[in-house]
């Protein structure tokens, strides 16, 4: 996937067969960011363009469950990237790519970020997070099964009107305020 913001073009790419210290890679990266002494299964590419030119470049990676690139797995800001990558969100600069924090939303994998106020809210296979601006963990919450269903109906996992409305793998419903409480369907 390709941002533009500003005078700079974000590129976003998944790199699952990059091999650190490797002659072998077909791009390198300047900043190398990883959370934990895992092997990384899922590796995300962060490309920084001025006029055509890549001038940086970032690869973060967790090892837990699998992230796709796609529109709601990252957050851009004017100066900054908030990006999910296993079951990791990591929050860099930009254009620099200098490591800000990251934060262990699930302990399997996080799928979607959503931005509410100044904080985020992840979507993770097995729990809902809020995130602070700073990635300290405000609050999660989990249900019955897993926060994936089967059929990927688009209204799965909302964030609206102050709600975040959840189904999980059994059907099952949810329908949390922003400050984690579940409210009444």
């Amino acid at each position: 996937m390709i941002y533009k913001k500003g005078e700079f073009e974000i590129k976003l790419t998944l790199e699952n067969s990059y091999q650190r210290d490797s002659h072998d890679n077909v791009i390198s990266f300047d900043h190398h960011y990883t959370h934990g002494e895992e092997q990384p299964n899922v590796q995300i590419g962060i490309s920084i363009y001025r006029n055509g030119l890549r001038i940086n470049g970032a690869l973060v990676a967790g090892a837990q469950g699998t992230t796709g690139i796609h529109e709601k797995s990252q957050i851009i800001h004017e100066n900054a990237i908030a990006i999910c990558c296993s079951n990791l969100v990591f929050k860099l600069s930009l254009p620099g790519l200098q490591l800000l924090w990251v934060t262990e939303a699930d302990y399997i994998t996080c799928f979607e970020i959503f931005e509410i106020n100044d904080d985020y809210v992840i979507h993770g296979e097995a729990s809902i997070s809020r995130l602070a601006g700073n990635g300290q963990l405000i609050w999660q919450r989990s249900g019955k099964d897993i926060f994936v269903t089967i059929d990927e109906v688009a209204d799965d996992f909302t964030v609206e009107n102050n709600c975040i409305l959840a189904t999980d793998f059994e059907g099952n419903r949810y329908r949390f305020n922003l400050d984690g409480e579940e409210i009444s369907i």
